[in-house]
């Protein structure tokens, strides 16, 4: 049975939808009724069908599945179609719990006691405040581990698409990738500015300035985040295009210094933060 939506607005037509059933993500945002994200099917049944969800404990692909961390060999699933690699965590998959419910905040719980699809415990809050102008989403985790374990958060927002849809945002490095899809090398790049029609990017950038600017026929977007790396997301023929901060590479895990490439390290107890700000005019 499908869990109903949660529900937040605020008093500027500002309105949130909540899907905690499906992976904790966000069912819809709309400003006087105009999605700014895509918004969810009614009959969905999986994350994916969303307008974002979180993306816990790492983002993007983890390389066929399998890490090496302070010298032991774990293990993850597939858990993306055919893909040799697990993608994006275990938190997008998960039902969450509502923790708490008002008109303009929510919060958002899932405990993972560690797996086959993920080795080490942890316990992760999203918490949503709308305000004016606004969405802000904030995503913390502590670990709940025994062991110093490897950590990586992200958001994979699902903008709506039309034909003068463009992104505008500063970086200074496009990660190349290799036929299934993993990062080879960075490539010098100062900005990404253009339509997204004309775009063609499934890539991973680092030196994001934090800031990116989304212009639709008539809706302005201003994204910002404390995250480090950004993907960019601009499949052909869709009705969607992804603006992801991330705070690490892709497949950063299986890098000879993960830490250098935005893999944190969390001792027990210990937790990390991240923030994305969603303005709308």
């Amino acid at each position: 049975m499908v869990a109903l939506d949660k529900t937040l607005a605020t008093g500027k037509n500002l309105r949130l939808e909540l899907r905690p059933d499906l992976g904790g993500a966000i069912g819809g945002v709309w400003l006087d009724n105009v999605p700014i994200l895509r918004p969810t099917p009614i009959d969905a049944t999986s994350s994916r069908e969303t307008a974002c969800f979180p993306m816990i404990p790492y983002s993007g692909r983890l390389g066929f599945c399998r890490f090496n961390w302070r010298g032991v060999d774990y293990t993850t699933q597939p858990n993306f179609e055919d893909s040799p690699h697990s993608l994006h965590g275990v938190g997008w998959q998960r039902a969450w719990r509502m923790v708490a419910l008002q008109p303009q905040q929510a919060v958002m719980s899932y405990t993972h006691p560690g797996d086959k699809d993920w080795p080490f415990a942890f316990i992760a809050y999203q918490e949503f405040t709308l305000n004016e102008n606004g969405l802000l989403v904030k995503l913390v985790v502590r670990s709940l581990d025994k062991r110093p374990q490897p950590m990586g958060l992200g958001f994979h927002p699902y903008f709506c698409r039309d034909d003068a849809s463009a992104i505008f945002t500063g970086v200074t490095e496009k990660w190349e990738t290799d036929q299934v899809l993993l990062p080879t090398r960075a490539v010098p790049l100062e900005r990404i500015n253009g339509l997204v029609a004309n775009l063609d990017y499934d890539h991973c950038f680092g030196g994001w300035n934090g800031g990116v600017t989304i212009t639709q026929k008539d809706l302005r977007i201003g994204l910002s985040s404390d995250l480090g790396y950004v993907v960019v997301y601009t499949p052909p023929q869709k009705d969607y295009f992804c603006v992801e901060p991330v705070t690490h590479r892709t497949n950063a895990l299986n890098s000879p210094d993960p830490l250098s490439y935005g893999v944190c390290e969390l001792d027990p107890g210990e937790e990390l933060t991240a923030n994305m700000y969603l303005e709308f005019s």
